[in-house]
């Protein structure tokens, strides 16, 4: 629920984070975080709550402009077993990311 209230006050939203999707490793995408809300099950826990739920029920509490300045960036994973490491493919979109992310915290972009 804390990025729900993050997300309405911040100039600015930008969430990372790992997908499964079916494409290649290392595959990223970057979309409107319109486009990533998913509603939340009936009956669902708020132990089990995730960033996408949480979007979802702002933009019902908040209204259709909630996540208007808030945008997703999605690594496919490689392997999600248990493990520190990064696969390669991974590690290199990773670091891609960065460079996307780095003229966003500078204000450049």
């Amino acid at each position: 629920m804390d990025v729900m209230f993050r997300v309405r006050g911040a100039e600015r939203v930008v969430i990372v984070d790992a997908c499964r999707s079916g494409s290649s490793a290392g595959a990223i995408f970057r979309l409107p975080a319109k486009e990533a809300m998913t509603p939340v099950e009936h009956g669902f826990s708020l132990h089990g709550l995730r960033w996408d739920h949480a979007l979802y029920a702002g933009s019902r509490m908040f209204g259709e402009s909630f996540a208007d300045h808030a945008e997703v960036i999605l690594i496919e994973a490689g392997d999600i077993g248990f493990g520190l490491e990064l696969t390669d493919p991974v590690r290199a979109a990773a670091a891609r990311v960065v460079c996307m992310l780095e003229p966003l915290v500078r204000g450049d972009g």
